[in-house]
């Protein structure tokens, strides 16, 4: 289930219901699990939390999120951890730059 911005929930059938739809497009291997991955991917590659990718599935708990997700947010981390080293890299060689001068 999730929540529409009225405060609605809402909620979907991914057995049943796509199949004339998939057949009509000539997409028999897509599924509607598949959209709310790629929503997930995306919410987590640009820099969503947890938290709010969670909200935004409907999951109640962000351990449900972390449950079915874990693996689409190692990348971000990993995203993270290379431009705070970056950072820290650069800082240092300004500070050697004005020790050595």
């Amino acid at each position: 289930m999730g929540l529409r911005a009225n405060g609605d929930t809402y909620g979907y059938t991914a057995r049943g219901t796509g199949g004339p739809l998939r057949q009509a497009g000539g997409c028999q291997d897509l599924w509607a699990r598949d959209f709310r991955t790629t929503f997930a991917t995306i919410g987590f590659s640009s820099g969503q939390s947890l938290g709010i990718v969670g909200d935004l599935l409907g999951h109640k708990s962000t351990q449900t999120t972390k449950k079915h997700y874990a693996m689409l947010m190692e990348e971000p981390a990993v995203q993270a951890a290379g431009r705070i080293s970056a950072t820290i890299e650069q800082m240092l060689r300004g500070s050697e730059a004005v020790a050595t001068e």
